[in-house]
């Protein structure tokens, strides 16, 4: 097992030093995953990202005479059922691993350790699309993008406390000035879609969004560079 950096040792989230051991984790994923119980295994992690005292997300790799598989574990110092109950709903909203437009599968929650256990997705991420040097992968990376997140606000179970559209378009404001900052042709562009926003909106309505969007969508896995199956939208 490569080595591992030194978290399991943090207060905040004790379980650290149970999930990160290779022989407690073999026999936790014995439990949650039966079918996939296989001899002559050979169990490595590799921490991804760490943040002290909030969570820990790591890579699960495990070869056994059933093939290898891989997985993602996320450990946090609070209990985040609801991540696992958002991923969940979402994928049953039609994001799951068939579709076309999907998340990572939630597998499992342990709550006692505060362990989430999720697919581990193949394929490029969208944010080394965004910065490849050719303009075409750019603008269809920009529209899949754009259809898998139009695709999510359209069907994915709403949640949450409801938000006043005038917070919104503070957001908007305040990053489209930021882009403006940048110039040229992107600048151009963010400011007319800040144009059609405003258009698009009415001051007298509200949105329902999913609770805390930022935090949820990346512990989710939905952040607005996602992780496509095989780039497929």
């Amino acid at each position: 097992m490569p080595a591992i950096v030194d978290c399991t040792a943090d207060p905040a989230i004790p379980a650290l030093a149970v999930v990160l051991d290779a022989v407690e984790l073999d026999r936790i994923l014995d439990a949650l995953l039966p079918s996939h119980h296989g001899g002559s295994r050979d169990l490595q992690i590799r921490i991804l990202r760490y943040h002290p005292g909030k969570r820990c997300v790591f890579e699960i790799v495990r070869e056994s005479t059933d093939g290898t598989r891989s997985w993602i574990g996320k450990v946090y110092a609070a209990d985040r059922a609801d991540v696992y109950q958002t991923m969940d709903a979402i994928s049953r909203a039609g994001f799951g691993p068939a579709a076309e437009c999907s998340i990572p599968e939630p597998i499992a929650y342990v709550g006692e350790l505060r362990f989430l256990l999720q697919e581990k997705v193949a394929g490029p991420f969208a944010t080394g699309l965004f910065l490849s040097d050719d303009d075409d992968v750019r603008r269809r990376t920009s529209q899949r993008c754009a259809g898998w997140l139009a695709r999510f606000h359209r069907m994915a179970p709403p949640s949450g406390p409801i938000l006043d559209l005038a917070q919104i378009r503070l957001l908007i404001d305040r990053w489209s000035q930021r882009i403006a900052g940048v110039g040229g042709a992107i600048a151009d562009k963010a400011g007319q879609l800040r144009r059609q926003l405003e258009l698009a909106v009415r001051t007298d309505t509200v949105v329902g969004t999913l609770v805390d969007v930022t935090e949820r969508k990346i512990e989710a896995g939905l952040s607005t560079s996602p992780p496509w199956r095989g780039v497929s939208c």
